[in-house]
């Protein structure tokens, strides 16, 4: 394995739990996929922290479609 695509996959499975992309569910599905043959044992550590990863961007979605709604025009 080349030494950068070990950064390269890094960064992937960093920004999928980080929040800096957007995650539905085909694109945790795969990920989670994917961790399998990286992580191997591991995996599991992986998908929890996605997992939690994936709520939280979907309550903060939830937290920004209200305060739009609540909002009142000037």
């Amino acid at each position: 394995m080349p030494y950068l695509y070990i950064f390269s996959i890094g960064a992937f499975f960093r920004s999928a739990v980080d929040g800096t992309t957007s995650l539905t569910f085909s694109k945790v599905l795969g990920i989670g996929i994917i961790a399998i043959g990286q992580y191997g044992l591991f995996a599991p550590i992986y998908w929890v922290r996605l997992f939690f990863a994936w709520i939280r961007q979907q309550k903060d979605l939830d937290d920004r479609s209200r305060n739009k709604t609540i909002a009142t025009p000037r």
